[in-house]
Parts: structure tokens; sequence; C-alpha cells
């Protein structure tokens, strides 16, 4: 081989593996209560999708986090979801979900969390900042056996 030729593969090769990169795009959205000016809520969206459409590795995956508040400064609500559409990684819609609820003093009161399109979840309840109750659930699929036994 000559060397212009390796030259050109060295120059070439990178080249064709950076355009394969996951382009981010994040957003941030700040509400604020009328007259007094302090934060109502804050919206962060982050969009992760390839640069270039591949037919058979195509994603969009979407991560949304939303913080919300009281007059006095503390938080209310606070909620986290992804969300990955494609045909890579797992045959659900929603990966992730959580929301937390908070007292008036920005204790936890509630907290939730969905996995997978909620096929699993967990539940927690709590009183004045300490945790008391537990709930975890699991729901399984119907299994349809193989081919052979239908």
């Amino acid at each position: 081989m000559s060397p212009r030729a390796i030259l050109f593969l060295l120059l070439i090769f990178p080249a064709g593996i950076a355009f394969a990169q996951p382009k981010t795009h994040r957003e941030v959205v700040r509400e604020v209560y009328p007259g007094t000016q302090k934060v109502k809520s804050i919206t962060e969206t982050r969009v992760m999708r390839n640069m270039h459409g591949d037919l058979f590795n195509y994603y969009k995956k979407t991560t949304l986090k939303r913080v919300e508040f009281a007059e006095n400064g503390k938080p209310v609500k606070a909620v986290r979801r992804v969300t990955k559409l494609g045909r890579s990684g797992k045959p659900c819609y929603e990966l992730y979900s959580r929301e937390v609820l908070y007292d008036e003093l920005g204790r936890k009161k509630h907290d939730r969390l969905n996995k997978c399109d909620k096929q699993k979840w967990v539940e927690k309840e709590y009183v004045e900042g300490r945790l008391v109750f537990i709930r975890k659930y699991k729901r399984r699929r119907p299994w349809s056996g193989f081919w052979f036994f239908s």
C-alpha cells in the first residue's frame, strides 16, 4: 500500500466515527410567580438522538426534570421521566419515572418510582420526613409459551 493511501485512510476513518456520535439538545424553562418574581417551577428537557438517521439503530431519548416550588421557596413536587423511542434498548417506551411530593416544610411525603411502562413500581409513604410504608409491585407479562406448545 502506498503511503498516500495509508494517510488517506487514517484521515477518513476517525471522521467516519465522529459523525455517529449522539446529538444532545437541552432546554431549561423557568416560571416565576407574578409580582414577587420568586421561582415557581424549573423544567429541564434533554433530548438525545443520533446525528444521522441510522435505519437499524435509530433512537431518541428524552429526559424531563421538573421541580415545582411554593411561595416560601420550598419544593412541592419533583418529577423525573426518561423515555426512549427507537429500535435499540429495552422494549418499553417509558424507561423510568419518579414523582416525589413534599409537605409545606420541604420534607418528603410521597415517593413513587415506575420502571419500564409501569411493569415495576415502588411507592413510599413518609410522615414528618420518616419512612413509614413501602409497597413494591411487579406486573408480570403473560407467558405465551414456545411455538411447539401452541
